[in-house]
């Protein structure tokens, strides 16, 4: 700001006067900062921050009994997650077609644990896409999935060879989204209906994803893009 001095009137006068402006000047910062900080509390609170955790990055969800469990998006998340993520003794899933992610029970896998992780484990592979009802998991330890086929050979990006035995689950392809501690969940419906009284339940259908979250979100009052990134591929059914 340009400083202009009165000549008529005395030195005394023109630092009275300016010292009066800047207190004004001073006073409107002042209120404006209290208004943006204002604004920032009111914008957290109608918008909450999410949480960042390692698996916020897969699928993910935490079983009936409190376990979490975790699977991959894709062929690449799947290398990381079994790579760097997968214990030799952890309890690890997958469908027996190709297209499905590997999910990861992270703690102690007890029937009701292992039960609904395989129905995520269905729930995200391409049987969804497929429009099949179930699907059959495959359920094995972290230190039975080699990287190398049984010759040596390679395998492709998100792929493992399952090495020794396994057991077989059926797995119904049923699901529900729901909001728990401000974050939107995809997960099998006993997880969440255990959780939280706001869910919707979800089948694979021909009403197209962005259709359904459109629908989800509304129900929920949460923003779409949030449903869009927990849905499976595929259509649904409400």
């Amino acid at each position: 700001m340009d400083i202009a001095l009165d000549f008529t009137k005395s030195l005394e006068v023109n630092a009275s006067s300016y010292f009066e402006l800047a207190k004004k000047f001073r006073g409107k910062a002042e209120r404006a900062g209290r208004a943006l900080e204002l604004l920032k509390q009111r914008a957290l609170v109608q918008n909450p921050r999410k949480k960042q955790f390692w698996y916020s990055k897969f699928h993910w969800f935490f079983s009936s009994k409190d376990v979490l469990c975790v699977g991959g998006r894709n062929a690449a998340s799947n290398d990381v997650l079994v790579q760097k993520h997968v214990l030799p003794d952890e309890t690890v899933l997958h469908t027996e077609m190709a297209g499905s992610p590997f999910f990861v029970i992270k703690g102690v896998a007890d029937e009701e644990t292992i039960s609904e992780c395989a129905v995520a484990t269905a729930v995200f592979s391409r049987a969804w896409k497929l429009g099949f009802a179930s699907a059959d998991v495959i359920v094995i330890k972290g230190s039975q999935l080699k990287k190398k086929g049984p010759k040596g050979e390679s395998l492709a990006k998100g792929s493992f060879f399952v090495e020794g035995r396994h057991d077989l689950i059926r797995a119904s392809l049923e699901c529900a989204v729901g909001v728990f501690e401000n974050v939107v969940v995809c997960a099998p419906l006993s997880s969440v209906s255990k959780k939280t009284k706001q869910f919707v339940v979800l089948h694979s259908g021909s009403l197209p994803k962005e259709d359904a979250a459109k629908s989800i979100a509304s129900k929920l009052s949460v923003s779409v893009q949030d449903v869009i990134e927990v849905l499976p591929s595929g259509g649904f059914a409400l």
